[in-house]
């Protein structure tokens, strides 16, 4: 119910500055995103400015494009969408490559999305703020398989343990991913 209510009051405010015209009420959604937004980018770039840059720069993207924008309940996962493809682009123009979040999601805005894609991105956006919750060592191993495509064998190999301590470790990787996905059961996967 919580997410609900955060969908809920997300398509509010944008619904309230479409009708007004009124930029000042933005500001209710930067201040809610913004810290969040930053540490996102930064993950990405691993750089305190370009992080500011980029973030500062993913609002003013939405702002400009909110009319487009379809479900506004969906503004946080379009949002996120807009700076991954601006991290995304910065990482292009030779900056130093951050985690293996250019596997997860393909470059375009949700914007110009159908209905059901924008649903498929808002679930991608809520895996990728799981992943990044995950320890480390998680993280790595569900990386290895699943973005970097190593078998169990190698993992076996490189993490010195048996093929099904591997798989076992992969099944409850997977297990606390589905239950995070479960604590907001507003969203349909």
């Amino acid at each position: 119910m919580l997410q609900m209510d955060t969908f809920q009051f997300d398509g509010n405010i944008v619904e309230r500055i479409r009708d007004r015209n009124d930029a000042r009420i933005y500001g209710e959604l930067y201040q809610k995103y913004y810290q969040s937004l930053y540490q996102y980018c930064w993950k990405w770039v691993r750089n305190d400015t370009d992080a500011e840059d980029i973030a500062h720069e993913s609002f003013l993207k939405a702002y400009e494009k909110l009319p487009q924008l379809k479900k506004p309940e969906f503004f946080a996962g379009w949002l996120y969408r807009i700076a991954h493809n601006l991290c995304f682009n910065h990482q292009k123009k030779g900056n130093r490559m951050g985690d293996c979040k250019t596997h997860i999601l393909e470059s375009q805005t949700t914007a110009d999305l159908s209905e059901t894609e924008q649903h498929r991105e808002v679930l991608l956006t809520h895996l990728e703020h799981i992943l990044e919750q995950l320890p480390n060592d998680m993280r790595q191993l569900i990386q290895a398989r699943y973005y970097q495509g190593k078998s169990i064998d190698e993992l076996s190999q490189e993490y010195q343990v048996g093929k099904s301590a591997i798989k076992m470790r992969l099944l409850r990787i997977r297990k606390h991913i589905h239950e995070q996905f479960d604590a907001y059961p507003d969203i349909d996967m």
